[in-house]
């Protein structure tokens, strides 16, 4: 690309110019682009290719703000519905009820606290239990630092903390869905702390899933922030009424749900990593 170039100017400086618009090429922030497609104009401001990929990235910029709106949006009318412990630098939100032997709920993917108050289960279990619900990293109102590699394990170790901050020293352990693997790795890293472990539909092996599609493609490095931020969502929205007709059928979905906060759960901030926010 240099030896045409350079050529191409040899035969400015000779007084032979090497085709119509030449000098603008040499104005052209893509030169050597410009000159190896043989073309006398600058393909950054003229080119069909350049025009279609200015109007992909302004579709792609709208529908990230869009999308952030609408996050907003969803936040401000689903306020934090329990309070917030710190622990290992993260600032989790959770749930409390009840008294008795404490209970540990710990939900599945895309969901949060209100799956368990939507079941009911809550407020059955607080009659005889102290129940406290936590939003896992990055789910609900609880933050996804990044840095971290959120396994089972690093989530084990998460709760263990909070719980002892909140003055629990043995809890009985209950997961669901990939919540399942999280009590799970407590019961194996933490045996002292778990007293009784509920494992509830759990995910335990890599499966053909359209949630752990949706949800691996926002992981990927710089593709995965685009998506995060302007697809994911956007495909998430139509899904959610399939996945709960997957989830609950051949009965049909329960009215309980129908109050579920969806727009919390399609946010980006819940499909990939979001900032820690700093206690007010």
């Amino acid at each position: 690309m240099r030896a045409v170039e350079s050529r191409a100017r040899r035969q400015l400086q000779s007084g032979r110019a090497p085709g119509p618009g030449w000098r603008e090429w040499l104005n052209c922030p893509s030169f050597p682009e410009a000159l190896a497609a043989g073309k006398g104009h600058c393909p950054d401001e003229r080119s069909p290719r350049w025009r279609l990929r200015l109007a992909v990235a302004g579709v792609l910029a709208a529908t990230a703000v869009a999308n952030h709106q609408l996050a907003k949006r969803a936040e401000r009318r689903n306020p934090p519905v329990g309070r917030f412990v710190d622990a290992d630098g993260v600032r989790l939100h959770y749930l409390e009820r009840g008294e008795g032997l404490p209970l540990v709920l710990l939900h599945g993917n895309g969901s949060m606290i209100q799956d368990f108050v939507s079941s009911g289960l809550v407020d059955l279990a607080a009659r005889q239990h102290r129940v406290i619900v936590f939003d896992r990293p990055g789910y609900g109102h609880s933050p996804r630092p990044r840095g971290r590699v959120w396994s089972p394990q690093a989530q084990a170790d998460l709760f263990r903390a909070a719980l002892g901050r909140l003055g629990v020293s043995q809890a009985v352990i209950l997961g669901h869905s990939w919540g399942a693997s999280v009590a799970l790795a407590m019961a194996l890293k933490h045996p002292r702390t778990v007293r009784g472990l509920v494992l509830a539909s759990g995910y335990y092996y890599p499966t053909a899933r359209v949630d752990m599609a949706l949800l691996s493609g926002p992981a990927v490095p710089l593709l995965g922030n685009v998506a995060r931020y302007t697809i994911a969502p956007i495909a998430s929205r139509p899904l959610w009424p399939l996945l709960l007709r997957k989830i609950f059928g051949p009965a049909p979905v329960p009215a309980k749900f129908r109050d579920f906060p969806e727009e919390m759960a399609v946010r980006p901030s819940q499909i990939g990593p979001k900032p820690q926010r700093r206690p007010s």
